[in-house]
This record gives C-alpha cells, structure tokens and sequence, in this order.
C-alpha cells in the first residue's frame, strides 16, 4: 500500500471534482513525480503510512485531531458509486486546508521524530506482525520511518510556509 502527498493551491480545491483533484496526486509510476518529489510538491511512502500515522497519534500525541492532519486525518471527497458486491468503487481523496496545513506543520515540528521512534521501538516488532506486514521490524526499518517523517515534516512545514493546501490519497 502506498500513501501520497501532493501541495496545491488553495484554489483548486473548489475548482477540481474529486476526480480531477485524484489526477494531480501523482503515483510512483508518473514520469513526473521523480522532479516534483525533488522540486518538494509531492511525497510518497510505501507501507510505512500506517506506521508514520502510529507514531505521530500513539502516547502523549496532544491534540489528537491535530495529530491526524498530516495522515489520515483531513476532508474526505469522493466521486464514484456503491457497488452491491464491491463496495465503493471510484476516488477518494482527502483534502486540508491552509490552515490545517499550518496546525500539522507546526504539530509535526515539535514532535521529537526520532525520540519517538525509539521509544516505540519495544512495541513495533508486535505492532508490523499484527498488521501481517511481510518482513519483521529491525532496526534499518526504524531508521527508514524516522526519515519518512522527517521528510513529512519538512513536506508540510514548506507547505504552510507558502500557504498550500495538501491532498492526500492512499493507493493500493
């Protein structure tokens, strides 16, 4: 599973149909997202998402809506239909604001990444076996979630530096 971010102008968020706003969240695949991800309007992570979004909500995590934003919390905008035998079958994409960019920015910048990280460290091995991930918690994939959120950091604190609003979507 893979989860993604993507900086837009607060404008597009009332001009674009779900549809069109899933269409500019880039996927690993688009030959764009290599120079964006460097240029640092969009972010990617694989599999880590859920554990980024542990750390972030575990503990003493303050306000925990805040503490969602940068994750899995936001406005959820759909287009699609229900499908009797499938279930939802069209886009999702979850939407923040400026100004729930700026609360996540400055959440995330004064969470101790690493610290937390480490603390969680006893936990983890029990937390990826439930979850069925494939391969079991080390050391090097610490180290590899630590980065994942210090790049969300960064990602977010440039955002509401330039008054972005974020889309968010999650892709299997």
């Amino acid at each position: 599973m893979d989860f993604y971010w993507r900086r837009v102008a607060v404008s597009v968020l009332d001009e674009a149909s779900p549809k069109q706003l899933d269409a500019l969240v880039l996927r690993w695949f688009d030959p764009q997202f290599g120079p964006l991800q460097e240029a640092g309007v969009v972010l990617g992570v694989s599999t880590n998402h859920c554990l980024m979004h542990g750390v972030l909500t575990w503990g003493d995590a303050g306000d925990v809506e805040v503490a969602e934003l940068p994750v899995f919390g936001g406005e959820l905008r759909t287009e699609g239909e229900e499908h009797p035998e499938y279930g939802f079958i069209g886009v999702e994409v979850v939407v923040l604001t400026p100004d729930q960019v700026r609360q996540a920015a400055g959440f995330l910048r004064a969470v101790p990444v690493r610290q937390r990280v480490r603390d969680l460290d006893a936990v983890m091995p029990g937390v990826v076996a439930d979850w069925l991930f494939s391969t079991p918690w080390s050391e090097k994939w610490a180290d590899e979630l630590v980065t994942d959120l210090l790049e969300l950091v960064d990602f977010f604190t440039a955002a509401a530096d330039t008054g972005d609003a974020i889309l968010k979507v999650q892709s299997a």
